[in-house]
């Protein structure tokens, strides 16, 4: 039941019993209506905090399954809805698995988002594990079945503004790491992972990354290789957002990264 019907219907039974006042009595009435209007006003302060919106660090995932219609061509409809079903449920235990909130399913794609309840430090490094082990499910699958499946996945991170829609309690996600994770999705060729700059200055260091190559006015994103096996994590000291650059270092630097 929403909070907004449940506040009507408490409404309503408190305005019935205020009109049996004077067959009841204040001091009964009083007395039957004390923990009703708690409740009531429990309800309200709820709802309210509810439609707030508030503006939180959110990295959200957007992953697309391609290869439906090869599939189509030599699956019977009933067992290709069946598989996919399966497959999907696998993917989304996944993505529980590692923290996401699964925002909502976009035919092929899914949406996760990490941050949208509480907050963590390492939820831009979970999405991008989430995103390997999901494109590690759907390469086991594929060879087993010879399935020509294939994943594209987005992330990013950034602030965003969350709220509810309407009268019921559907989500809202709206900002930079959402548009970015949805465009990165689609710069993503067959089994790619792209991340948005922020979403690396999170995890740099944990990860093996390349740079992908984008127009002069476009904004650097990274392709996420593998997990490195001896992972450090660099420092996020001073003023977030702020970087400063090593100068005159340039040998050392390189000397530094190859170890």
């Amino acid at each position: 039941m929403s909070l907004d019907l449940e506040v009507e219907q408490l409404e309503q039974a408190i305005r019935a019993l205020e009109a049996q006042r004077a067959v009841l009595g204040d001091a009964i009435l009083d007395t039957t209506l004390a923990p009703m209007l708690a409740r009531l006003t429990a309800l309200k302060a709820r709802t309210h905090a509810s439609t707030a919106q508030q503006r939180k660090l959110i990295t959200v995932l957007v992953t697309d399954l391609s290869g439906f219609t090869a599939l189509g061509e030599r699956m019977d409809a009933e067992d290709l809805s069946a598989m996919m079903n399966n497959l999907w449920q696998r993917i989304d235990a996944l993505l529980s698995a590692r923290g996401g909130w699964i925002y909502k399913h976009l035919g092929d794609a899914v949406i996760a988002i990490w941050g949208l309840e509480t907050t963590s430090e390492n939820d831009a490094e979970q999405a991008v594990q989430a995103a390997l082990d999901i494109r590690a499910e759907v390469h086991q699958l594929s060879p087993a079945a010879e399935l020509p499946l294939r994943l594209h996945t987005g992330i990013g991170t950034g602030l965003a503004l969350i709220g509810v829609l309407g009268s019921t309690s559907e989500r809202s996600v709206t900002g930079e790491p959402l548009n970015s994770a949805n465009q990165l999705v689609h710069r993503a060729a067959s089994d790619e992972i792209i991340i948005s700059r922020e979403t690396y200055l999170y995890i740099r260091g944990l990860y093996d990354v390349q740079p992908v190559a984008v127009a002069a006015a476009g904004p650097p994103c990274y392709r996420v290789l593998a997990a490195r096996q001896r992972a450090f994590r660099l420092p996020r000291g001073g003023v977030e957002g702020i970087e400063t650059h090593t100068v005159g270092r340039a040998a050392e630097l390189r000397q530094l990264q190859s170890t």
